[in-house]
C-alpha cells in the first residue's frame, strides 16, 4: 500500500476546522492530523471502556456545570412521587 492509499480526507464544520487549526497554532499538537488522531483515539477508548461518566450522558453532561439545578429537579421529583395524585392513572 502506498502513501496515497493511506491518505484520508474528512470534512469538518467550520468551527471544528478552526478548533483543529487553533490547537496546532497554540503548540498543543505538531500537525492537524495529530489533533484528529488524538480525538479518534480518545473516542475509541471511551467506547471501549463504556465510560459511564457525565460526558457520555447528554442530559447529565449538559447539567454538569449546574449541580444546584439538578439537585432541585431531583428533589422535586421525589416530592412529587410521594403525592398520591401523581400515581393516579398508573394503576387504573
Amino acid at each position: 500500500m502506498n502513501q496515497k492509499d493511506d491518505d484520508m480526507s474528512i470534512d469538518l464544520p467550520v468551527d471544528l476546522e478552526q478548533f483543529v487549526r487553533d490547537q496546532v497554532r497554540a503548540g498543543h499538537y505538531p500537525t492537524e492530523g495529530d489533533v484528529i488522531r488524538d480525538a479518534v483515539l480518545k473516542l475509541k477508548q471511551t467506547q471501549r471502556t463504556g465510560a459511564a461518566d457525565s460526558r457520555s450522558d447528554p442530559v447529565f453532561g449538559a447539567m454538569r456545570g449546574d449541580a444546584e439545578v439538578l439537585d432541585r429537579i431531583v428533589e422535586e421529583a421525589f416530592r412529587a412521587r410521594e403525592d398520591p395524585s401523581w400515581r393516579r392513572g398508573l394503576d387504573e
